[in-house]
């Protein structure tokens, strides 16, 4: 799953941080969306809706948002 989060939040960096040290398998891919490259990488992606809220794609190409995106994420990965 690639989660798409806002480097310039403390709160959403934290989580980031917390998800990376969980995700021991490496399921998880973390893409700031607030580095020069991401516009070129992901063009198809709505930037200003990706930057008021989280998102999660995951790999059958499903688009989630906010609490699902979160949700997921942690059922996901192991305690």
């Amino acid at each position: 799953m690639i989660i798409f989060y806002d480097g310039y939040c403390p709160l959403c960096k934290t989580e980031m941080r917390h998800l990376q040290k969980r995700d021991k398998q490496g399921a998880l891919t973390l893409v700031d969306i607030q580095t020069p490259e991401f516009a070129a990488k992901y063009p198809e992606l709505d930037w200003h809706a990706l930057n008021a809220r989280i998102h999660g794609l995951l790999p059958d190409g499903t688009l989630i948002t906010g609490l699902d995106a979160v949700s997921y994420t942690h059922l996901t990965l192991p305690t």
